[in-house]
């Protein structure tokens, strides 16, 4: 995906690598990474986790967690409003039959324990996205979204 148009955005801008990043993307645009990190940004707290599940041999791929590694990571990772990552959690939007496409077991518990008000999340290619999930709106984002953030109140 192409990230130069964002460069002129005179935004706050903030975001997670996906798991074929090389994690240079960001670099020059303006643009902050939020994963295993929590932002305030207009009063709402926002948080990250980048890459997804571990589905091969990904030698070269610095952004790929076993489930175990991403459950550790993501235990003690404080509450947020928001939470950004590349993968959904396990179960929501996430494709079991195929390995690429498995949800994190890790966010699943995260978003159980926390209850962001709102998760946005990329990854899949679910024909139906499911938008809720306990208290947490979902919204899945392929390309680009508008979404309406939750109130900060």
């Amino acid at each position: 995906m192409d990230l130069e148009p964002l460069a002129s955005v005179r935004l706050p801008k903030l975001g997670v690598h996906g798991n074929h990043d090389d994690g240079d993307e960001f670099t020059g645009l303006g643009i902050e990474s939020v994963h295993l990190r929590r932002i305030e940004v207009c009063g709402l707290c926002f948080g990250g986790f980048s890459g997804s599940h571990e589905y091969r041999n990904a030698t070269g791929e610095r952004l790929t967690w076993s489930q175990k590694q991403a459950s550790k990571k993501l235990r003690r990772f404080g509450h947020v409003d928001v939470m950004l990552a590349h993968s959904p959690p396990l179960g929501v939007n996430d494709d079991a039959d195929d390995p690429a496409h498995v949800g994190l077991t890790g966010l699943r518990d995260y978003i159980e324990r926390e209850q962001p008000a709102m998760l946005l999340h990329g990854h899949t290619y679910p024909p139906l996205p499911v938008e809720r999930f306990g208290a947490t709106a979902v919204r899945h984002v392929r390309g680009h979204r508008f979404v309406t953030l939750p109130d900060p109140g």
